[in-house]
């Protein structure tokens, strides 16, 4: 019995290393927008820069951008849950389902009132 206990954790630690050979880890920076992936051994596998209105410098991909969206590659678009994002001109394709709310202004296709605040002096941060 003990040996087919030795037997199945010998098992156990090599499908767990198997799976942990294939992990990425996703870091963000403060607005959710995903800045570097790591793998499971600590090296940095891919950075990621944006523009101020979200527009990423690097090869996009199918997968999570900007604020932490969902980038679509077949329209060149951010999805945003309730419309899309054109990063390269800083607008929404549509008007805001929500409606006016007099805030900033009556344009209902601009994105942070024509306005991305930078957060921090020194940010984003410098990875090597």
């Amino acid at each position: 019995m003990k040996n087919l206990i030795r037997l199945f954790a010998v098992l156990m630690l090599l499908v767990c290393k198997a799976v942990l050979a294939d992990v990425t880890f996703v870091h963000t920076d403060v607005l959710g927008s995903p800045v570097a992936e790591t793998n499971s051994d600590g090296q940095l596998v891919r950075l990621s820069h944006y523009k101020p209105f979200g527009e990423e410098l690097e090869q996009k991909k199918d997968d999570v951008a900007y604020t932490g969206h969902k980038y679509d590659a077949a329209l060149g678009l951010i999805y945003m849950q309730a419309r899309y994002y054109d990063p390269v001109i800083g607008r929404f394709y549509s008007n805001d389902p929500v409606g006016f709310k007099g805030v900033h202004s009556f344009n209902r296709y601009s994105y942070a009132n024509n306005n991305p605040v930078v957060v921090k002096k020194n940010w984003p941060p410098v990875y090597s």
